[in-house]
């Protein structure tokens, strides 16, 4: 699939228009039966939010596309493991499958927003007190 439309600026260009409507038919063929809300891949979002797919369309067209989401695996987009980075094309024993690494970073998402970093108080071993600041 063309993804060259991830490119354009101009989210008003037709080509850029069409791009996202074939996303968003790819990620509504792709998504769990059980599931309603997909990923949005704009640039405020970044897919950390989910949503209608509706409303994912209209993030793209006001907000545009993370251009380096290339390979759609939030989408369900196999992740291509003989192209890893790696050189390894065997990799039965480290396989891991899509809703797997989609729990992890799952999990991810959740630990950013559940850290309570309010317990802070040293850094390189200073006692920091309520009120300091930090100066370089």
């Amino acid at each position: 699939m063309d993804r060259s439309w991830m490119d354009i600026r101009n989210r008003r260009h037709p080509l850029y228009i069409e791009g996202v409507k074939e996303f968003i038919k790819f990620a509504i063929d792709h998504m769990p039966p059980s599931e309603t809300l997909i990923w949005c891949p704009c640039i405020r979002c970044n897919n950390f939010n989910k949503m209608t797919p509706d409303e994912v369309e209209e993030h793209m067209y006001a907000w545009g596309v993370v251009v380096a989401y290339n390979r759609w695996v939030y989408h369900g987009e196999e992740f291509d493991q003989e192209n890893n980075g790696h050189g390894n094309t065997n990799i039965e024993e480290e396989s891991i499958t899509v809703d797997a690494m989609q729990e992890i970073l799952d999990d991810v998402r959740a630990e950013q927003f559940t850290n309570d970093w309010t317990d802070c108080s040293t850094i390189d071993g200073d006692h920091l007190e309520h009120g300091d600041t930090i100066l370089e």
